[in-house]
């Protein structure tokens, strides 16, 4: 199998330092700062996601152990085992994911999950641990989340929508597809630890930024600079309504093309989690421009998101709920307003009768600090602030 290689990100605990995070990856503050653009390294907030730096002594050394929260890239073998007719063959993936192997075969673009003999669990006589598995329709793995203690009460994933299934209990561990993990709940979601349906996101399948590999077909992939890219175009509000032009997930040159799932430098996110983004940023620049005040302007974008929850623009349906999509559309509202700043002109003009009216104008600049408020989840402090679905 060889050694692990070093996970690509960090979630952050409660009680880490930048400093005591560095010196597990074998590497220093400074690179961190630099990769994750912190402007001050004494304030890390807990959930917060840093890029590992990567450099020559961070390639080679081993961390001392991988962080629970930590997104684990592991290495994998290929075997290929011939059928005695010879018409076809079996390629085999082996994962260890927190010290369990879990084996893949595919034949005929047909990917199952099975223990071998010589693996793990049956060397130390251990059932799998509790993984939950996300493929594709074929069966090939994406990447694995860490369920919840009662989710063994949950309805099995092949029964989702039969309201007569039995309950499975106890599964040591399950696989979905992903259109069967998005169907269900509104989508179970591993990207904002403070919504509903949150599982932690453990490990992801190491040939995601691989083209030649399935799983990078399996996603649109982008940087966050084409995300903002594409959220700094002046529209129409009207744009942002379903299928039209600004709606991310549809658009077809730019956005996501109907995906179901996109990569962002190589994270895994749903399509329509993404396409929030662009119209909260978007609406942000319309409030601040009517209200000329930062706060005013990211409830009020907050507001507008959960009035066209549902993506249309005329008889639309609020969604107050606590899902990922308010969430991502406070994460839009927040960078936007950490990466624009506003002016105001005032200008007198006659109102007849020897009278004037004096009109003020807000401008809005935009100017790129970093990309943190697209990258992190949403914590506390601004949730209590600006999660105006949460209260009652």
């Amino acid at each position: 199998m060889g050694i692990p290689s070093t996970p690509s990100t960090h979630r952050v605990s409660a009680g880490e330092t930048l400093s005591k995070i560095a010196q597990r990856y074998k590497t220093t503050v400074d690179a961190f700062v630099k990769a994750n653009q912190i402007p001050n390294p004494d304030l890390i907030q807990v959930g917060q996601i840093l890029k590992i730096p990567v450099s020559g002594t961070s390639q080679k050394a081993k961390p001392s152990g991988t962080p629970p929260t930590a997104v684990q890239t592991v290495p994998f073998k290929f075997q290929t085992l011939p059928f005695l007719q010879q018409t076809s063959t079996v390629t085999e993936e082996v994962f260890k994911i927190e010290g369990q192997d879990y084996v893949f075969t595919t034949s005929n673009n047909q990917t199952s999950i099975a223990l071998r003999p010589d693996s793990s669990a049956f060397r130390f006589g251990q059932q799998p641990k509790q993984v939950w598995f996300v493929t594709r329709d074929n069966g090939f793995p994406l990447f694995a989340l860490r369920p919840n203690k009662l989710d063994s009460m949950l309805l099995d994933p092949a029964a989702i929508g039969n309201p007569f299934s039995p309950v499975k209990e106890g599964a040591p561990f399950r696989v979905f597809t992903a259109k069967q993990m998005y169907s269900y709940e509104k989508g179970f979601q591993w990207f904002e630890p403070l919504a509903d349906h949150y599982r932690e996101l453990i490990w992801v399948h190491p040939g995601t930024e691989t083209k030649s590999s399935p799983a990078y077909q399996a996603y649109k992939h982008f940087t966050w600079k084409n995300i903002v890219d594409f959220s700094n175009v002046d529209r129409w509000s009207i744009s942002y309504g379903r299928k039209n032009e600004g709606d991310w997930k549809h658009n077809k040159k730019d956005g996501a093309d109907g995906f179901l799932l996109v990569s962002i430098e190589g994270y895994p996110y749903w399509a329509d989690a993404i396409g929030q983004i662009p119209f909260a940023v978007d609406t942000y620049k319309s409030k601040l421009e009517d209200t000329g005040d930062k706060d005013k302007a990211i409830i009020q974008t907050v507001k507008t998101g959960i009035k066209h929850g549902d993506g249309s623009i005329f008889f639309t349906n609020k969604d107050s709920s606590n899902n990922y999509d308010n969430f991502m559309v406070l994460r839009g509202a927040l960078w936007a307003a950490n990466n624009h700043t506003f002016t105001k002109t005032q200008t007198e003009i006659s109102a007849g009768y020897g009278e004037s009216v004096t009109l003020t104008k807000i401008n809005v600049h935009y100017k790129l600090r970093d990309m943190n408020d697209l990258k992190n989840p949403i914590t506390n402090l601004p949730l209590s602030k600006y999660g105006v679905w949460r209260k009652k």
